[in-house]
């Protein structure tokens, strides 16, 4: 028994430190996703994609981390849309799985997450109209995006109609639809 005993204290001694550190790296893990976002609302984007890819090699179901490395290819001055519109599916589709925010829960509301990933996907088409238009591309190439992203701003304000920026986003894609009252002469 006694032996028994002397063994039970020698594997916890080679167990704890086995499992301190793979807490360590969870921490370390949530300390990129953190520092992503902190990046982000500095308006840092090409430094939070990079911090949001690191964090993802760890973490590839994460939501929150996909759509702030959407938002690092989306929030860039030449952005790359498709990633981006690929990435906030992808964030879609696993917040609807499982709707965990991670170490950023105290910072977005699921309700408000979710209205954030469509603001995101409505941004991406708003992009895309610019792109076309300045291409002298417009018809039903443009009318298409203007839909996808009012489909957009709709769910958005579905999950979250507080938003501001969501609200103002429907004001203007009305405007652009023909469908906002004309400016008072």
């Amino acid at each position: 028994m006694v032996q028994r005993m002397e063994w039970g204290r020698q594997a916890a001694l080679v167990l704890l430190p086995v499992l301190a550190a793979g807490c360590a790296q969870d921490g370390a893990n949530d300390y990129l996703l953190v520092r992503a976002y902190d990046l982000g609302e500095d308006y840092e984007w090409a430094a939070a994609r990079s911090y949001a890819k690191r964090y993802l090699t760890e973490a590839p179901d994460s939501a929150a981390g996909h759509l702030l490395y959407a938002k690092g290819y989306l929030r860039v001055q030449e952005p790359n849309l498709a990633i981006a519109k690929g990435e906030l599916e992808t964030a879609l589709a696993l917040f609807d799985q499982h709707p965990d925010l991670g170490a950023l829960t105290g910072e977005w509301t699921p309700e408000v997450f979710l209205g954030l990933i469509h603001h995101e996907l409505a941004t991406v088409h708003l992009r895309r109209i610019y792109t076309l238009s300045s291409n002298g591309i417009g018809g039903q190439a443009i009318q298409f995006e203007l839909e996808e992203a009012r489909k957009h701003v709709d769910l958005g304000l579905k999950a979250d109609p507080d938003s501001k920026s969501l609200q103002m986003m429907r004001e203007t894609l009305a405007e652009l639809m023909g469908e906002g009252q004309p400016a008072p002469g």
